[in-house]
């Protein structure tokens, strides 16, 4: 259920998680203890932070805030803390957020295709409802969060982009969506750019002067096309460009190790979504990483590599082949990746099966076989 946001008492931030980023927060390994906050089974949670001169004047600012949203038309409970390490656990739970919503398993995802628009904040709840009624009549849901104090929300219908039907879904919505923007008069692209993906609607939302205008500007400077082609006018069809799409086709080799869970090996690398979580310096994810600071060393880059030999971005031999044995050759199964990538990308295990067909092509090292039989060495001696 809707209701009015408390804009109006100054929150310096106020977002909005809903239901699917806290039931992937707790089924998540590495961040179901971040979701300890979270009374009952709650259809989303509205996060306030507010700031005060002194600490009367904050928990008087707290105490006002709960008095509006806690009633039956709205919120049925409010938790609120002044301690910096309990606030910051609470703000991760938010910007996990993107990962944690992909960490749906399957091929059908809560992508990215309609996911920044912005309206006027005041306008904020009947334009959900209407776009909500958009995905419903599609016979699917979407995932909220976002920017709820700029009107900006980060909508993600889940589609199954692998199949004809889905991809002509997610082109559907879409339209739908820039034209209720448009009725709002909001933006397509309240925090990002309209680059390809959005470029397909900047005639609706600007209309046809305007987009000839952009289109003037952009033949002044670019005369021969060479610019960064293709963004936000003379876009490309809305379906190129995919990642994955009806015709992604995966080989699915002989496998050792049971993949039901993931959905195959291939599911299991498609899997990581690119939000580079792991290209860091703190935490565990990835050990390699942190010391050669080279992408194919992170785990976005070894799980995007053996993508690319299952679809056929790569030669399909390529999965036991000397460039995928060495990038993963500094994997050092730790298993950080599994529960510090808030989309459970697990590479040690990807690893384990790639390791094995790379074996069985070109035999088994001499230190593997002495190291596997270490009993029985002893057992002679």
């Amino acid at each position: 259920q809707t209701c009015a946001l408390p804009i109006s008492l100054g929150g310096a931030s106020i977002e909005i998680i809903d239901d699917t980023i806290i039931a992937r927060c707790r089924e998540s390994i590495g961040y179901a203890d971040l979701a300890d906050f979270v009374q009952g089974d709650a259809g989303a949670l509205l996060m306030i932070e507010v700031y005060a001169e002194d600490a009367a004047e904050l928990r008087s600012h707290l105490d006002r805030i709960e008095a509006q949203m806690v009633r039956p038309d709205s919120a049925y409970a409010c938790v609120s803390t002044t301690d910096a390490r309990e606030q910051a656990r609470m703000w991760r739970v938010r910007e996990a957020g993107l990962g944690l919503l992909m960490s749906l398993r399957g091929d059908a995802k809560p992508i990215a295709y309609v996911e920044d628009t912005a309206v006027p904040p005041e306008r904020l709840a009947d334009f959900i409802e209407r776009f909500d009624a958009i995905v419903a009549a599609h016979g699917t849901e979407a995932a909220h969060y976002g920017h709820a104090s700029v009107g900006c929300m980060h909508i993600r219908p889940v589609v199954n982009i692998k199949t004809v039907e889905g991809a002509n879904t997610m082109h559907a919505i879409a339209s739908e969506v820039a034209d209720l923007v448009v009725e709002f008069g909001g933006s397509l692209s309240g925090e990002h750019g309209d680059g390809i993906l959005r470029g397909v609607f900047t005639e609706r939302m600007f209309g046809p002067r305007l987009t000839e205008a952009f289109r003037e500007v952009k033949r002044t400077f670019d005369p021969q096309g060479i610019l960064n082609p293709g963004k936000i006018v003379d876009t490309p069809p809305f379906d190129d460009n995919l990642r994955l799409g009806p015709d992604t086709v995966n080989v699915e080799p002989r496998t050792v190790l049971d993949w039901a869970f993931e959905g195959g090996l291939a599911r299991a690398a498609e899997q990581c979504n690119g939000q580079a979580i792991c290209l860091k310096d703190e935490g565990t994810m990835c050990p390699s990483f942190m010391v050669t600071h080279d992408e194919q060393h992170s785990t976005r880059g070894r799980a995007n590599l053996v993508r690319q030999a299952l679809n056929g971005g790569l030669p399909a031999e390529e999965l036991a082949g000397a460039r995928i044995h060495e990038v993963l050759d500094l994997c050092v199964e730790c298993k950080a990746c599994q529960s510090e990538c808030s989309s459970g990308v697990d590479v040690a295990k990807v690893k384990y099966e790639v390791l094995n067909a790379y074996h069985e092509v070109h035999g088994l090292p001499l230190r593997a076989w002495l190291f596997g039989h270490l009993e029985i060495g002893r057992a002679h001696v």
